[in-house]
């Protein structure tokens, strides 16, 4: 990140930790808990306040798997990486639940419906359900459409759940007990594990940058790896109760939930602009905001709350969908924990749990 000569340190001081973590989302706070795991002197910071980015702007879902079907992630990847993807997701779901309940979280047991929306799609979930179940994972295909609103059939995961993703990240922030300081934009990371930042200097012997799409503006090595993709959402006003799981349709493009009082979730739509959905820009837009409404209306015509609120987030993808962790070549000391391409929720827990383990030992 570039700073002008007026933007310099609110303070002049030096400060020395065990560990510094960039970033205060939901992979940033379980890096800073897992590393006061092994009591050492951690700092957190994070440039506006804890959840402000992408880890407190999605819908709260807590899926296990890619952001593709398994059947694709087989084709993409191969059968022996695609499992030890879904089985990373499996065990970061049961850390989530884990720590939900020891941080009195509440979660919704819900599972979740991978919806087709035609025969292609179908066809991708009928065959990712038979790999999954060949592979030791949960997953049933049902022909008809399980929730008899138009879809061709859907795949269905039980153990999948939701969440308030503010307060899973506060809550995992404030258990970690390291120092959490908010409104602190780091500006730069140095060799030998030295961090200049709005609230000055900051020294450590290991440094994990959980930025998120900012990540690569810290760690130039990772121009290219990580690109910033905006996500949009709108709520409804609360009415009468139309959907008790998490429905993710049209390939994960479109997802829908229905909150505890009634309210219901919908974001997605990127497919319908692809190109302006790329980039740092904080703003919901005609296109995508009538294309999810749109996706409410063929489905859910029954639903006739307003729509009471529309949002963006910026979230972080990789080319081959897939996070990036470990040590950043030239730069000793230095981890990076980031790349969740819109699935931070099914493997950032793990991711930083791997992260820490090879950053400080086992």
């Amino acid at each position: 990140m570039t700073t002008s000569i007026w933007q310099g340190p609110v303070s002049s001081e030096t400060r020395e930790f065990d560990a510094v973590v960039v970033g205060g989302g939901i992979a940033g706070a379980a890096a800073a808990l897992y590393l006061g795991e092994r009591r050492l002197k951690v700092a957190l910071l994070e440039a506006r306040t804890l959840a402000a980015c992408a880890s407190g702007r999605n819908a709260g879902f807590v899926l296990t798997g890619t952001a593709e079907h398994y059947a694709a992630a087989v084709e993409r990847y191969g059968r022996e990486r695609a499992r030890a993807a879904w089985s990373a997701s499996v065990r970061n779901r049961t850390r989530l639940f884990a720590l939900a309940e020891a941080l009195h979280v509440p979660l919704e047991r819900c599972g979740s419906l991978l919806a087709c929306v035609d025969a292609r799609e179908a066809a991708a979930a009928r065959e990712s359900a038979r790999l999954l179940q060949a592979d030791g994972f949960e997953g049933t295909f049902e022909d008809q459409d399980p929730l008899r609103r138009g879809f061709a059939g859907g795949l269905v995961k039980p153990g999948d759940a939701a969440v308030d993703p503010v307060r899973l990240v506060r809550a995992i922030a404030a258990a970690s007990g390291a120092e959490i300081i908010e409104q602190c934009p780091v500006y730069e990371v140095r060799p030998g594990v030295e961090l200049a930042s709005a609230r000055g200097i900051f020294r450590a012997g290991v440094c994990i940058v959980a930025a998120g799409p900012y990540t690569p503006q810290l760690l130039p090595a990772l121009q290219g790896e990580i690109l910033p993709v905006r996500a949009q959402i709108l709520a409804t006003g609360p009415g009468p109760r139309v959907l008790a799981t998490l429905v993710y349709a049209n390939h994960g493009f479109d997802y829908i939930r229905q909150l505890p009082d009634g309210r219901l979730l919908a974001g997605g739509s990127r497919d319908h602009a692809a190109t302006e959905e790329v980039g740092f820009e904080d703003r919901v837009t005609p296109a995508v905001q009538t294309a999810i409404e749109g996706f409410i209306h063929t489905h859910f015509p029954d639903v006739t709350a307003a729509v009471q609120r529309r949002w963006s987030g910026v979230m972080e993808f990789t080319a081959d969908l897939l996070p990036r962790t470990g040590a950043v070549a030239g730069m000793p000391g230095v981890h990076v924990c980031a790349g969740f391409s819109g699935h931070g929720l099914a493997f950032a827990l793990e991711a930083a749990a791997q992260t820490v383990a090879a950053a400080v030992g086992a």
